[in-house]
């Protein structure tokens, strides 16, 4: 603080003192700067040990009490506790479901099953993280995900090379990427009794135990009507079943619908054959995505597969 008697002009030991106050004030912005320098550990960088630096116009934010546009300058890593969802870890690291789905291997094949004692790679921003396979391309990646390449290139966690080369085993993040599968609907086969209600394969058949038939698909595509008819029954399962659908076609025959994501139809909707009942899911009993399919006639399950076209699930 300067030092100012009426009259007199400023003194030297004030000029010490502004010198002073002005260092002190550059101490602590490059001290705040510091602390997120990146960190290279071995031959090329962690992306799970550094993170980005920050701007000078964010370090004036920071000063300022502003926010941020990233909750976080790092990647790291979450141990799932008891009682965790997915919906609640990804609102604590505000986050989306999608964004935990795409960072995390485990997730993208079976996305509604998660355990105490579980790490999970937890991303600065919404969109995914990707580990590069033999012979991918950045275009191609960047593709796959939606996003234009440059998108991935400016990422400072990435490092891409100048001329775009990568290796394999590289992680990359892609902000603001997702991946969409998308399957062909299943023919309405008009001259069978009931139409498949998806394009995939069949991975368990009906027996005495299994009084039903399982189609694997990717996660999340979507679930058709087999047959036309009043929706009966829409909701959690208590039997294992997960999100599940229940058709009544008449005539003392029902279609359930198991495992599913999540529901496209109300109770008491009326459906035609081939119309969208939900998407493919994993909820429930369920060790992978897939689906759950039950011909039920007059109150008991019966083997699909004669109600069902010849050649599988195409």
């Amino acid at each position: 603080m300067l030092i100012r008697i009426p009259g007199d002009p400023l003194r030297p030991a004030n000029h010490l003192l502004l010198h002073l106050s002005w260092s002190l004030f550059v101490f602590l912005v490059m001290s705040m700067a510091w602390l997120y320098v990146p960190v290279a550990n071995g031959a090329g960088p962690d992306l799970m040990a550094e993170s980005i630096p920050y701007s000078h116009q964010e370090v004036l934010r920071l000063l300022a009490g502003k926010p941020l546009e990233m909750p976080r300058r790092r990647i790291i890593t979450y141990t799932v506790q008891p009682g965790d969802m997915l919906t609640s870890i990804a609102a604590q690291f505000d986050l989306d479901v999608e964004t935990l789905r795409w960072s995390n291997e485990e997730l993208a094949h079976n996305p509604d099953r998660i355990y105490p004692g579980q790490e999970l790679v937890i991303l600065p921003l919404r969109g995914a993280y990707h580990h590069v396979a033999e012979g991918e391309t950045l275009e191609g990646i960047a593709k796959s995900y939606g996003v234009p390449p440059e998108t991935i290139i400016s990422f400072p966690l990435n490092h891409v090379a100048p001329d775009r080369t990568l290796w394999a085993g590289q992680a990359l993040v892609i902000p603001g990427g997702r991946r969409h599968f998308h399957l062909a609907k299943p023919s309405l086969s008009t001259g069978s009794p009931f139409a498949w209600p998806l394009v995939g394969r069949i991975t368990q058949r009906y027996s005495a135990a299994h009084r039903a038939i399982d189609i694997a698909g990717p996660y999340g595509v979507t679930v058709y009507a087999a047959r036309a008819g009043k929706v009966v029954h829409v909701g959690w399962a208590p039997t294992g079943y997960g999100y599940t659908v229940i058709i009544d076609h008449g005539g003392g025959l029902r279609s359930l619908y198991g495992h599913l994501k999540g529901e496209w139809v109300h109770l008491g909707d009326r459906v035609r054959r081939g119309d969208i009942i939900g998407a493919l899911g994993s909820t429930g009993n369920s060790s992978g995505p897939h689906l759950h399919f039950e011909i039920r006639k007059g109150g008991r399950r019966v083997d699909p597969m004669p109600y069902l076209p010849a050649g599988g699930p195409l």
